[in-house]
């Protein structure tokens, strides 16, 4: 988790960790929940990823 943090945060001189975890995990949850789908659909993977991160 610490390698995808530093290469998805590499340009941002400070992050929060907690916040960069709680998005990671957001992320990788959304699209293995979206890809198990019988039909995956980006739109709606794209939105649900969306609304989980609106909330922070």
């Amino acid at each position: 988790m610490e390698l995808i943090q530093s290469l998805v945060f590499a340009d941002q001189p400070q992050f929060n960790k907690v916040k960069a975890a709680i998005l990671l995990d957001c992320y990788f949850m959304t699209l293995l929940y979206g890809l198990d789908a019988e039909t995956p659909n980006t739109k709606l993977m794209l939105r649900t990823l969306s609304q989980k991160v609106s909330i922070f």
